[in-house]
C-alpha cells in the first residue's frame, strides 16, 4: 500500500519543541504509534473497498484520507474506529511482552504510553478526531449530515473549551501546556475544518426536495456501464437533481440510476464497485 506522506508546519515545530526539551524517544514512538493507527485506518477501509492513502501528520495527531471517498455510515463506524483498537491491541501486546521479557519494560514504556494516549484521546467525540468521526456517522442516521455536522461541531467547540479550562487550572499548580495547545488546535478545527467530513452531498438530496415547490433543475448524464460508484457519486450537483443513464460499450441503454437511487446505493456497496456489477445484482 502506497501513501502520499504530508506534513503540517505546526507539527514541525512541535517536534522541535519535543526535541528541545529531550523528549526525542517519545517524539519517535508517538509518531510511530500514529502512523500504525493510520495503517489500521487504511488496512480496514482497503477491505471494505475504499482506499485511503493520504497521511498528514498534524498536531492533533496523523490525518488519513483520499481521493473522491464517500463512506457509508456503517463504513465510517468501523473505519474511525479500526485505528483505537489497534492501538489498544498495541497496548494489550506490549503488556504481554514485559510478562514475557521483563527487561523490555524500560525501553518499551513510552511506546506502551504513547499508544495508550493515542487510543483514548482519539475516542474523544470531537471531530477530527476519531470519537467525532463516529459521533458524527451515528447522528447522520438519524438527523440529516448538515444538523449532524452542527452538532458535532457544537460539541466540538464546547469540549475543547474545556480542555483549555482545564490548562487554566493546572496553571495554580503545573501548568500543562499541552492542554492548552491541543484545546486550541481542536477548538478552531472544530470551527473551520470541514473538507473532509465525508457524505455532505448525500443530504443535499432532503435539500432539494424541500425547494422542489420553487423549482430545481434536472441533469440527465449518459456514463458507461464500467464506471465505479465513487466517480459516478462525484458527477452530482448541489444545485440540481441528476440522473443517470447507463450505457454499454456499444452505447446501448442498459440502465438507469436516480440521485435518490445512487444514495441508497453508497450505502451498500463499495466505492470501488462497478455499475456493470451493480445493475446486475439488482436484476437478479
Amino acid at each position: 500500500m502506497n501513501f502520499n506522506l504530508s506534513f503540517h508546519p505546526l507539527f514541525i515545530i512541535l517536534c522541535c519543541a519535543f526535541i528541545y526539551f529531550g523528549y526525542f524517544g517519545l517524539l519517535v514512538s508517538y509518531i510511530l504509534c500514529l502512523l500504525l493507527h493510520e495503517c489500521a485506518h487504511a488496512l480496514v477501509a482497503k477491505r471494505l473497498g475504499y482506499q485511503l492513502n493520504k497521511i498528514k501528520l498534524m498536531p492533533h495527531g496523523v490525518s488519513i484520507s483520499g481521493s473522491n471517498v464517500y463512506f457509508s455510515y456503517k463504513d465510517e463506524v468501523r473505519i474511525a474506529l479500526a485505528g483505537p483498537l489497534a492501538n489498544f491491541m498495541l497496548v494489550v501486546l506490549t503488556m504481554a511482552f514485559w510478562w514475557a521479557l521483563p527487561v523490555s519494560y524500560s525501553f518499551t514504556y513510552d511506546f506502551y504510553i504513547a499508544n495508550l494516549v493515542i487510543a483514548i484521546v482519539n475516542l474523544l467525540p470531537i471531530y477530527p478526531l476519531d470519537g467525532g468521526r463516529v459521533l458524527l456517522a451515528l447522528l447522520s442516521q438519524k438527523f440529516s449530515r448538515m444538523r449532524a455536522v452542527t452538532i458535532v461541531r457544537v460539541i466540538g467547540v464546547i469540549l475543547s473549551s474545556l480542555l483549555i479550562v482545564l490548562f487554566v487550572i493546572t496553571t495554580f499548580f503545573a501548568p500543562n501546556f499541552t492542554l492548552l495547545f491541543f484545546g486550541v488546535f481542536l477548538f478552531v478545527t472544530s470551527l473551520t475544518d470541514t473538507r473532509n467530513i465525508q457524505y455532505s452531498r448525500v443530504n443535499n438530496l432532503a435539500y432539494k426536495m424541500s425547494r422542489i415547490n420553487k423549482g430545481i433543475s434536472v441533469r440527465n448524464i449518459a456514463v458507461n456501464q464500467n464506471i465505479t460508484l465513487y466517480r459516478l457519486f462525484s458527477q452530482i450537483s448541489p444545485f440540481s437533481i441528476t440522473n443517470f443513464t447507463v450505457l454499454d460499450n456499444n452505447l446501448k441503454v442498459v440502465g438507469h440510476i436516480t440521485e435518490k437511487e445512487l444514495n441508497r446505493l453508497v450505502t451498500i456497496y463499495p466505492a470501488d464497485a462497478k455499475l456493470t456489477v451493480i445493475l446486475h445484482q439488482m436484476l437478479v
